[in-house]
């Protein structure tokens, strides 16, 4: 047979104190500045333009190097094919494709995990 137990709870006083103080929040961008100061300039830098064939290693070290986020994909015979974001390298999408084909996540080419140009919206 079950025994059945009440559990009680009490309010705690405000002069308990917390085991470790609170974390605050750095103020690294005020979000109420214009749009161009918390934004990357996209039309005013020109992006870094990558080949297709380029594993996935590769073109995180290029991006790296250069300090950006994301870089504009092109195929042999440089017309504009993708979009790569820097956040998309490691994620499940990337982890997935490669399992998919059966290689390894430093053998993958990035044309498998980069965002086409036919996909992105039209302005």
């Amino acid at each position: 047979m079950s025994d059945f137990h009440q559990l009680t709870w009490t309010k705690p006083s405000s002069l308990q104190r917390l085991a470790v103080a609170p974390a605050k929040a750095k103020n690294l961008i005020d979000w109420h500045e214009p749009a161009l100061k918390v934004a990357e300039p996209f039309a005013e830098l020109a992006p870094l333009q990558l080949s297709q064939s380029l594993t996935l290693p590769a073109v995180e070290r290029e991006m790296h190097e250069h300090g950006v986020r994301f870089a504009c994909i092109h195929d042999a015979q440089g017309e504009w094919v993708g979009i790569m974001q820097a956040r998309e390298l490691h994620s499940r999408h990337s982890t997935a494709v490669a399992g998919l084909l059966q290689l390894k996540w430093s053998e993958l080419p990035v044309q498998y995990v980069m965002q086409s140009i036919k996909a992105l919206p039209v302005l």
